[in-house]
């Protein structure tokens, strides 16, 4: 069965033949395959059979923040500051180092398609990687703690399923901020700047978030993600294709995977 055959399916992955994913890679996924080579590989670890995946994060259902309310990804997924950026909840997660991967499952080799967007954080994961905008050792646990508190505070109600809802709570907060603004107690990052500046609550989310102060990039090749720390956070919405990691048994370049690349087979 030829590549063009099994790129429409249901879901977000299939398994998928060693031939097949070869092919894919062949002739979509060059850019992967040369930082493959200089040692930039986009790892990510799950729970999944099979030797040989392939994905399209775009569909299914858009992914929503694992183990955490979903403030910040739909924040961050709807910001003009992210614009260049994939949307997090239209992309796998993943890492640059297959230390960090072996955290989450068995460690698989990413392959996004050729000129595809991927987002590098500026720490091994995307939680801990605002301390320009959140202040240093705050992870967006701070975030979500200090939000649902004025939440609570004022009474508003918080629903985080879509973002046309999220701003409408948003709103209703900083009308109350504005009417509680001689008395308000809770004066620290969250809320102080809004203060100073008088912006609405959403555009102070949204700077406390800007990826450029903390450091965040996106690049449109592999090759150019950038070997600093060597541990950062990757994430992209392109189409790929998934392949077990060797590196753990001690391996290195999938040696099948090279000899098909070199002669086209």
């Amino acid at each position: 069965m030829r590549y063009k055959q099994y790129l429409i399916h249901e879901g977000r992955s299939k398994e998928i033949t060693q031939d097949q994913a070869f092919e894919i890679i062949y002739r979509k996924c060059d850019q992967a395959w040369q930082a493959y080579q200089n040692n930039k590989i986009f790892f990510r670890g799950l729970n999944k059979a099979g030797e040989y995946l392939f994905i399209d994060p775009k569909s299914g259902k858009p992914r929503k923040s694992a183990n955490s309310d979903n403030y910040y990804t739909l924040l961050v997924d709807n910001s003009p500051l992210w614009k260049k950026y994939p949307k997090r909840s239209e992309s796998i997660i993943g890492t640059s180092s297959y230390r960090y991967a072996t955290n989450y499952g068995e460690v698989y080799e990413v392959f996004p398609y050729d000129n595809s967007k991927i987002g590098v954080a500026p720490q091994n994961d995307f939680w801990f990687s605002f301390s320009n905008g959140l202040g240093s050792g705050n992870s967006l646990n701070f975030l979500n703690f200090k939000l649902k508190k004025l939440f609570n505070q004022y009474d508003v109600t918080i629903k985080d399923n879509n973002f046309n809802d999220f701003k409408k709570s948003l709103d209703r907060l900083d009308v109350e901020l504005r009417n509680d603004i001689d008395n308000l107690s809770i004066l620290d990052i969250v809320t102080k700047t809004w203060r100073i500046k008088s912006e609405s609550f959403i555009d102070n989310l949204n700077r406390i978030l800007d990826p450029k102060p903390n450091h965040f990039e996106v690049v449109t090749n592999m090759n150019d993600i950038p070997h600093k720390g060597n541990e950062r956070e990757l994430w992209t919405d392109a189409k790929c294709v998934m392949i077990k990691s060797a590196l753990g048994a001690g391996g290195g370049l999938n040696p099948h995977l090279e000899q098909y690349m070199e002669k086209g087979l």
